[in-house]
């Protein structure tokens, strides 16, 4: 008896195969045979018409704030994501003191769009430490898996206090705490760390995020005590990756110095570095710079694994949010004006 049949589904199994017309058979949790199956089950789905996939693992979400009040996670949910993980581009909220928490929500704002009034609303901020906010998550019943990492802006923010904000260089005390920290985190669950060099990323009032210009030895440091649990990824988006080099007055030589960063950052941790590397039309060769550096270090032995765009990214722009107008002098002068009056202005 199986606990579940899934009949007739066009089967998309991931490997590459092309879809086949399939059965599923279910038990116990497990999918234990797959094909023209026979046999009863205590539920028959019939997916005549419908495509079955495993399910899509979202690697890279900002649902930090929305994992505290939305159970379902849409729209991911609905386009067949079964994980989703948070804690990427070196923003989140936790760990968190309470004089801080303003900052954290600028940050979420400026960088992801996500309307600090909602994170306001929507944050009960009922914990401190990393650990703490992962047992809020356990607390709730989401229509996916969920997993988090640590994020290098409220660590930073949490140890070095406004010295972070105003991007101070870490002192060897505050790098032993972030890593004491770090380490604490990875055994409560967190599965990696994320940090970021992207001096486009700016909070919603247009400062740079704690993290930005942090040294080498600092983010080496971080890296190391990763490693030390055995497991987990680190997640970075690198200087210059958006916009082309020419644009960004990036020379070649700086891109390649860029990925001699991200693989120091892999071997000291011994574990998988994940890191953003996006096409652009008006310099289409440029992403190839990090792509090959990366299969030679691969084949070297370190693990690096460069995120590509699966389309070009498109960006919609409204008065109500963060935009590219959003600092300029002419525009705060009419900020104060509700949307309609600004558009006409």
């Amino acid at each position: 008896m199986f606990d579940t049949l899934i009949r007739g589904g066009s089967v998309i199994d991931g490997t590459g195969a092309a879809p086949r017309r399939a059965d599923i058979a279910i038990r116990d949790g497990r999918i234990v045979a797959v094909g023209e199956v026979e046999g009863p089950a205590r539920e028959v789905i019939d997916a005549a018409g419908a495509i079955v996939t495993p399910g899509f693992i979202d690697v890279h979400t900002h649902y930090d704030g929305q994992f505290m009040w939305d159970d379902r996670l849409d729209p991911s949910f609905s386009h067949g994501v079964t994980t989703a993980i948070g804690g990427n581009c070196g923003i989140g909220f936790a760990p968190a003191a309470p004089e801080h928490r303003r900052e954290l929500i600028e940050l979420m704002e400026g960088v992801e769009d996500i309307p600090g009034a909602v994170l306001h609303e929507g944050l009960d901020w009922n914990w401190s430490s990393f650990g703490d906010y992962l047992d809020r998550l356990g607390e709730r019943r989401f229509a996916m898996d969920v997993g988090l990492q640590l994020t290098h802006s409220p660590l930073r923010v949490f140890v070095m206090g406004e010295r972070a904000l105003n991007h101070e260089g870490a002192t060897a005390d505050d790098v032993a705490e972030m890593t004491g920290l770090l380490r604490a985190a990875m055994a409560a669950g967190a599965l990696g760390f994320s940090s970021a060099r992207l001096v486009e990323h700016l909070s919603s009032r247009g400062a740079h995020v704690p993290g930005t210009f942090a040294d080498d030895e600092e983010v080496l440091a971080l890296a190391r005590a990763m490693g030390e649990s055995g497991r987990g990824v680190f997640q970075i988006i690198p200087k210059g990756t958006v916009g082309n080099a020419k644009k960004m007055a990036i020379s070649r030589e700086a891109r390649c110095a860029e990925h001699d960063r991200l693989e120091a950052i892999a071997a000291a941790s011994g574990r998988p570095v994940i890191y953003t590397a996006l096409q652009f039309d008006s310099d289409p060769e440029d992403v190839s710079i990090m792509l090959d550096a990366s299969a030679k270090a691969n084949n070297a032995g370190l693990r690096l694994h460069p995120m590509i765009g699966a389309r070009p990214i498109g960006i919609v722009h409204m008065l109500d949010g963060y935009h590219v107008f959003t600092m300029k002098p002419s525009y705060r002068a009419i900020a104060h004006l509700p949307p309609e009056e600004r558009a006409v202005a």
